[in-house]
């Protein structure tokens, strides 16, 4: 009888942390998929659209540009 609850816990915490890891791999897949999924549809329907940005200090002469 003593050893009841503590196979209890045991099967417990276990089925804790399969059914944690099991949500996490899930979750993980589904948001990998729809990346995956936008990046497909997105660049079949509309070219990308590709911006650079440079931040450039205040020219104050021609001097600054050496």
């Amino acid at each position: 009888m003593l050893f009841a609850p503590t196979k209890l816990r045991s099967f417990l915490t276990l089925l804790g942390v399969i059914l944690a890891v099991t949500t996490l791999v899930f979750v993980m897949s589904v948001i990998a998929g729809l990346n995956l999924y936008g990046r497909r549809t997105r660049c079949q329907t509309s070219a990308p659209i590709v911006f650079i940005v440079d931040r450039f200090g205040i020219i104050t002469s021609r001097d600054g540009l050496h």
